[in-house]
């Protein structure tokens, strides 16, 4: 399979069934929401890069179902108005949400369930990612739970985030017996 890479975008974008994925943008793209409320979805797709990407108007700005091996970076996720979930990563393998420097970092705000969620799979990351901040990260605009990992999700690493949330829920959530092996390291809760 010699890949895709998809450099121009529709309102909404799907993704099905692929290997080698590239979706990169100069960081001036935006996606809405399209009929079924989300902005990008890739499902049983292997090895995929999401790069640059602004996201306004989805219920789920990026959503990946059964994907392994990939990589969700520099993205701006602004949320409001019906922006329930930021970045949800689903039944997927050794997907880093983020990255290991700072420049790798998402920014994913002002959603009004979940910034960045991981359910089931395993030896997934969520690295470097601003939650519930705005663009500078000098001002709270939050999110209800900043980052969640549940589902059974399995050794899933939750380091060097910035995250802001609403007062009443949580930052980092951690839920379900069958979820283990997260590892929570260097997080700063609150703007810098």
């Amino acid at each position: 399979d010699p890949g895709l890479t998809i450099t121009t975008f529709p309102v909404a974008l799907d993704v099905l069934t692929r290997s080698n994925v590239t979706i990169q943008s100069d960081g001036t793209t935006t996606i809405s929401g399209g009929v079924a409320g989300n902005g990008l979805v890739a499902l049983n797709v292997s090895d995929i890069a999401i790069e640059g990407l602004n996201f306004a108007n989805a219920q789920t700005s990026i959503s990946l179902d059964t994907v392994t091996g990939g990589s969700i970076t520099k993205c701006k996720i602004l949320g409001g108005g019906v922006t329930l979930t930021g970045i949800i990563v689903e039944d997927c393998n050794d997907v880093v949400v983020g990255g290991p420097n700072s420049i790798d970092a998402n920014v994913v705000t002002n959603c009004a369930v979940v910034g960045i969620a991981v359910n089931g799979g395993a030896d997934n990351a969520v690295q470097h990612n601003l939650v519930g901040t705005d663009l500078a990260n000098t001002a709270g605009i939050g999110c209800d739970v900043g980052v969640s990992v549940t589902g059974g999700a399995q050794n899933t690493r939750i380091e060097d985030n910035t995250i802001c949330t609403s007062v009443s829920k949580y930052a980092i959530q951690v839920d379900g017996a069958s979820t283990t092996g997260v590892t929570i390291t260097a997080n700063r809760i609150g703007v810098a």
